[in-house]
């Protein structure tokens, strides 16, 4: 299991000629499936343009590295435009609250996802500086009954 925040900033390298494509800066899933889409990538090229590397094209992801087969695999970030029920880590979900029953539980810190199939597992939820401290973050298991509105995550269900 991986945490999307221990993925962001990690560099991503070929496999053949250990070449440095960039590093991750944003996880982008798709609201319905729960499945992990795409890594949002910066480069370090004179034009930052956004780039990105489908899920499908990951060999390997590592404590330290993820890994690529060949440099073809880099795409610009538009290849998703229009594509609906495409959230980001970063911009769509992080800090967003989280309700079950219509009881706020928290505000997601993390998403917990199996690296090995790309399906997301968990949500972490912070309660607060102090609760966290005092009680640590709650881990939340992920049913396919989620809605994803503005800002707000419904959890249905039991």
């Amino acid at each position: 299991m991986k945490k999307f925040s221990k993925l962001i900033d990690l560099p991503i390298l070929t496999e053949k000629e250990s070449m440095r494509l960039g590093k991750i800066s944003d996880v982008l899933f798709d609201t319905r499936t729960l499945k992990v889409c795409a890594f949002i990538i910066s480069t370090n090229s004179i034009i930052p343009l956004a780039k990105l590397i489908k899920i499908d094209d990951i060999s390997k992801i590592d404590a330290s590295t993820v890994w690529v087969n060949n440099k073809n695999v880099v795409a610009p970030a538009k290849a998703m435009r229009g594509i609906k029920n495409i959230a980001s880590f970063q911009k769509d979900v992080d800090g967003t609250i989280i309700v079950h029953k219509s009881h706020r539980m928290g505000i997601i810190s993390d998403i917990i996802f199996n690296a090995e199939i790309g399906e997301i597992a968990e949500l972490e939820v912070s309660d607060g500086f102090v609760e966290d401290v005092l009680s640590g973050r709650k881990s939340v298991a992920i049913e396919k009954d989620i809605n994803f509105k503005d800002k707000k995550i419904v959890l249905n269900g039991d």
